[in-house]
């Protein structure tokens, strides 16, 4: 009887054991490079927002969180379409100024609704970045030159009622700068805050009127990068 059960126990722990176990393959050509210039792993890591983004396979790409503060991410899977992506979405990124990237949990979320949950975290020394010679410094001053790899158009809108003030906020300086992606009949699908009003009652306002809005109808020429459509927001007083 003992004999039968050991296979059955070595299954049933198989199936307990932590998902946090899994991991990308070992590093080859590219993301090797990374991996050999990266620090020691983070369990999470604040940031404001991304500044840019690299992805290197579908199992790894480099944050740049600040202008001089990169970071190596792994995902545990691999993450299909990582490299045709051209924005850069997380579950948790919500909150402007309060984000948080955490190691296991967080996940990169794809244009078309999957996700990829991270492994692990991995600061990156930016001088190793910049170096001359056979390194990943390349890729990622290919990127620094190109800092915004979507595809904006200049679309008309047929519905865009303006958001109302907050009551007991007043009206900021500035008005809030949004990017939204919009499908193929006009209907947004996305917004997130390009430069924020300076406060985020009103840009949660923003966010939440143009997401309602409808814009023209139009004929994506490349359907597999979405089209986005900046967006300067006033309020309405009334």
């Amino acid at each position: 009887m003992l004999p039968l059960l050991r296979p059955l126990l070595f299954l049933l722990l198989s199936a307990l054991a932590p998902a946090g176990v899994a991991g990308p393959p070992p590093a080859t050509g590219e993301r090797a490079r990374f991996e050999a210039i990266a620090g020691e792993p983070v369990p999470d890591v604040a940031f404001f927002r991304i500044h840019q983004w690299l992805p290197i396979d579908e199992y790894a790409l480099v944050l740049w969180l600040g202008r001089e503060e990169p970071y190596l991410v792994t995902l545990r899977h691999r993450c299909f379409g990582l490299t045709k992506e051209t924005a850069l979405r997380f579950v948790e990124y919500q909150r402007p100024g309060r984000n948080r990237l955490r190691a296991r949990w967080s996940q990169v979320l794809l244009w078309d609704g999957r996700t990829c949950r991270l492994s692990s975290i991995r600061p990156l020394d930016p001088a190793l970045l910049r170096a001359d010679g056979d390194t990943p410094a390349s890729s990622a001053s290919d990127v620094l030159a190109n800092p915004d790899p979507r595809r904006f158009a200049p679309l008309a809108p047929v519905a865009n009622r303006p958001p109302l003030r907050p009551e007991g906020i007043a009206v900021p300086d500035q008005g809030v700068t949004l990017a939204a992606r919009v499908d193929e009949q006009g209907r947004v699908r996305e917004v997130s805050v390009e430069r924020s009003s300076g406060e985020p009652l009103m840009d949660q306002a923003a966010v939440a009127a143009v997401h309602g809005w409808r814009f023209e109808a139009h004929r994506p020429g490349e359907p597999e990068r979405p089209v986005w459509v900046r967006i300067d927001v006033e309020f309405d007083s009334d």
